[in-house]
């Protein structure tokens, strides 16, 4: 009977989680992400410290350098995608153009060209 509560509890959790992210601000998202990683990895590094297997957990750090690396060059291809689509923003505001529009508005899209 534990399981069973804990796991509607979970499935709760959940939902309230995914309806939250599905709702929320992009940058609050990325704000929370990034507290929540860095709280995963000082929960993690402290349960090393705690339980005593510190030498496990630096035997283990480089097979994770790879994922480093990774993460590492997607972020830097995130930055420059985020400055090319500011730049195509603002470059498109300033041509001054014929100030002709073509406007297409469904359910699930609005797109103006």
């Amino acid at each position: 009977m534990p399981y069973l509560i804990l796991g509607i509890a979970l499935l709760a959790g959940l939902l309230l989680a995914g309806r939250w992210y599905v709702q929320a601000d992009p940058k609050l998202l990325l704000k929370v992400l990034k507290w929540l990683l860095i709280s995963l990895v000082l929960f993690i590094a402290l349960f090393f410290l705690i339980s005593g297997r510190v030498g496990l957990a630096l035997a283990a750090l480089p097979a994770l350098l790879p994922w480093f690396i990774r993460f590492r060059q997607a972020a830097r291809v995130a930055k420059a995608f985020h400055r090319m689509a500011q730049q195509a923003r603002g470059g498109a505001s300033t041509t001054g153009g014929t100030g002709q529009t073509s406007e297409v508005t469904t359910r699930y899209m609005h797109m103006v060209l």
